[in-house]
C-alpha cells in the first residue's frame, strides 16, 4: 500500500514538473515570436526613416525666386531641423535594434561552430 501512494505521489510530481516546463516552453516560445514581430518592426521603422531623409535632404539649400535672403536662411534653417530630426530618430531606433538583435558571432556560436568542424574532419577521416 506505502508503495503504491509513492509511485502515485512520484507520478503527480513528475506530472507538475512537466506541466511547468512545458509552461515555460510555451512562453518562451511566444516571447520569441514578440520579439521577431518588434525587430520586423523596427527594421521598417529604420528603412522608412532612411527614405525620407533622402527626400528631405534633396530639399536642404533649395533657392526659391522671390524671397528674401533673411526668409530664405529661415526656410534652410528649418529644413537643416528636419533633417537633424529625422537623422535622430533613425539613431534612436538602430540602437533600440542593435539592443533586441542577437550578437551573431558569440563566442559560444563560435565554439559550437568549432566543433561542428571538427566532428565533419572526424567523419570524413574515417
Amino acid at each position: 500500500m506505502k508503495k503504491y501512494i509513492v509511485a502515485l505521489l512520484l507520478a503527480s510530481f513528475c506530472s507538475v514538473v512537466t506541466n511547468q516546463v512545458c509552461a515555460q516552453n510555451t512562453a518562451s516560445w511566444n516571447d520569441s515570436i514578440a520579439h521577431s514581430v518588434k525587430l520586423k518592426a523596427l527594421h521598417a521603422k529604420r528603412d522608412s526613416i532612411m527614405q525620407r531623409i533622402n527626400v528631405e535632404d534633396a530639399k536642404r539649400n533649395t533657392q526659391i525666386n522671390g524671397v528674401t535672403p533673411e526668409r530664405q536662411e529661415e526656410l534652410n534653417n528649418r529644413q537643416d531641423s528636419i533633417c537633424l530630426s529625422l537623422r535622430s530618430q533613425l539613431v534612436d531606433v538602430v540602437l533600440e535594434i542593435k539592443e533586441i538583435a542577437p550578437d551573431v558571432a558569440t563566442p559560444q556560436l563560435i565554439q559550437q561552430y568549432n566543433n561542428l568542424l571538427g566532428k565533419k574532419r572526424e567523419s570524413k577521416k574515417k
